[in-house]
Formats: C-alpha cells, sequence, structure tokens
C-alpha cells in the first residue's frame, strides 16, 4: 500500500483479522478510493487487487476520475484496444487486462474519459457502428480423436513456427467468415431498401380518384343494381317523366285503352283526363283527328258551315 510511513509487515494471522477472501480485497480496495471495476467482471481477481494494492498493477482513484457523457459506447473490444494504448502511451501498468480479463464499459469509459476528454466517443455527433452478430466457429482440420485424448495444450507462445496446416486452415477460415460477414451485410442493405421504400411511400401526398372512378366506388358501396333499376335509370329523358298536354285539351282527352294500353302498360295506371301519352307508332291522322274532335268538344273550333250549291 502506497504510505508516507511505508510497507506494513504483518504475519498470516494478523492479515486474516481484516481480509479473509477476495471480497474483503475487493471492499479494502474500494476503501482506499480506489476506482475498481465491477467486482463481477473477469478482470477482478486476487492478484490484480494485491498488486494494485501494492502499486504494482495501475488503477485510477476516485479523486483522477473525469466523466464525460458517452450516450453509446462501442463494443468492449474497442474500448480495450483504446484503454490499454492510452494508459500505455502515459506508462501506467495494466497488465492485468488482457484477452480473458477484462473490466466492464463503465470502468473503460470513465477511464479514456479521464486520459482522453477529446477521444472521439464523446463527441455529439458519434454514433456508435453497428454490433455484428459473433461469427461461429469454423472446423477445417480433421484428424482422429484419440490423438487429442489426454494430450495437454501447448504452452508455446513462438508464432515463427507455425505449421502450414495451421496456417491454411487459418487461411480457409478467414475466408469463411468474410463470406458470412458479406452475406450478412447484403441482408442488411435489403433490409434498408426496402424501409426506404416504404418510408417514401408514407411520405407522398395523397391524392383524390378521377371522378369516373369515385363513381364506380360508390356504386360498389351501394351494392349491384337490378334490372328494374337499371331499366328506369336507362330510360330516355321523355319516357322517365309526364309529357305535359296541350292546354285545353287534357281535361277532355283521355288514352286509348285499346291502342295505347298495352303499349304504355310500363308506365303504370294513370288517372284519365290528367295525363296523354303517345305511342311511337301513332299515325299523325289519328293526332290530328283527336285535336280536332276535342277542339269541337271544348267550343274552341265552330263546325263548317255546310256548303250550298250554286245555282
Amino acid at each position: 500500500m502506497n504510505s508516507s510511513q511505508g510497507p506494513k509487515k504483518l504475519t498470516s494471522a494478523a492479515f486474516s483479522d481484516y481480509i479473509k477472501d477476495v471480497h474483503d480485497l475487493y471492499v479494502a480496495a474500494l476503501r482506499n478510493q480506489y476506482f475498481l471495476p465491477k467486482e463481477s467482471s473477469s478482470a477482478v481477481n486476487e492478484l490484480m487487487l494485491h498488486q494494485v494494492l501494492q502499486g504494482v498493477y495501475w488503477c485510477p482513484r476516485y479523486a483522477d476520475i473525469k466523466l464525460v457523457p458517452c450516450v453509446k459506447a462501442p463494443v468492449k473490444e474497442v474500448l480495450v484496444a483504446k484503454a490499454r494504448a492510452l494508459c500505455a502511451a502515459r506508462g501506467h501498468n495494466v497488465a492485468w487486462i488482457d484477452d480473458k480479463h477484462q473490466p466492464d464499459k463503465a470502468w473503460l469509459v470513465a477511464v479514456i474519459a479521464t486520459l482522453d476528454p477529446a477521444d472521439e466517443i464523446f463527441r455529439k455527433d458519434y454514433v456508435a457502428p453497428p454490433v455484428r452478430r459473433r461469427l461461429q466457429d469454423v472446423e477445417t482440420i480433421v484428424l482422429p480423436d484419440e490423438i487429442f485424448a489426454g494430450l495437454p495444450k501447448s504452452k508455446s507462445k513462438n508464432k515463427a513456427r507455425r505449421l502450414k496446416i495451421v496456417s491454411q486452415a487459418f487461411a480457409v477460415e478467414k475466408a469463411t467468415r468474410l463470406r458470412e460477414i458479406r452475406r450478412t451485410i447484403d441482408q442488411e442493405i435489403l433490409e434498408q431498401e426496402v424501409r426506404v421504400d416504404e418510408l417514401r411511400q408514407r411520405q407522398q401526398p395523397k391524392m383524390m380518384p378521377p371522378p369516373s372512378r369515385a363513381r364506380d366506388q360508390e356504386e360498389e358501396k351501394r351494392g349491384p343494381a337490378t334490372n328494374e333499376n337499371r331499366d328506369a335509370t336507362n330510360l330516355p329523358t321523355h319516357r322517365q317523366g309526364h309529357s305535359t298536354p296541350r292546354k285545353g285539351v287534357s281535361a277532355f282527352l283521355t288514352p286509348n285503352t285499346s291502342a295505347h294500353s298495352s303499349k304504355n302498360s310500363h308506365l303504370g295506371s294513370q288517372p284519365q283526363g290528367v295525363h296523354f301519352q303517345l305511342s311511337p307508332n301513332t299515325q299523325m291522322k289519328d293526332l290530328t283527328q283527336s285535336l280536332l274532335s276535342a277542339d269541337l268538344s271544348a267550343g274552341l273550333l265552330q263546325p263548317p258551315a255546310p256548303a250550298t250549291k250554286k245555282k
């Protein structure tokens, strides 16, 4: 522990009076104002906490933290790379952070804000890249199963002597992953194009249908028309209504029941002396005689005087 009086030596019994497990060690570091990751993160373990308290590993204190808002942080891999690069540039030993031991995202964002408040993830216009689904492992090397039964894993870190079979398998796996990524990107592009088309259709103004189409729609709402309605609608104008009879004649004219009743039966029964309609087949002679008879009966015309023979 960092102290002006130097390190303190304790026996195991005395140490156990204060700290008995990893949780007690974590709480002891928190009480000493160390800004630690979450206790549940993979980076927190006994070795990390012990080295932090001894001052071997670097970990900021709460007094050093400067928070900067980050609306949506990128994936953890990006944050880990940024934090390790910033710590290495400033000489901070963060060897407790590796691929298998990583702090939580909140801790990483706070450390990046403390070391570099002007990082791109804190800009107003920053948008985190979309998270792509993790690709499945591609198995390309085939060997009998009994070869690996009870075989310990290699601890060699020398990559210069990597086998050709491993290099070839790695190339095949990478090509397979890239093809899968391309299919995923093509699918996302297609989905976005469909979404753009839908948004464009929603933004188009609604147009009124033409009069003919509107009339057809209105007729469809009313239902199919019957034959009687269609016949009544299609009748000529002079057949749908009643013609106005001649003044002074309608009171004395009666429809001809023998000649016109059968032809004008579709007009229904009409009061006598009120309406008079003629069939198109009526001869002009019959019409003239009917009008003359009516005028004579009404006294509108005088019968002609009998002709006198000249002596």
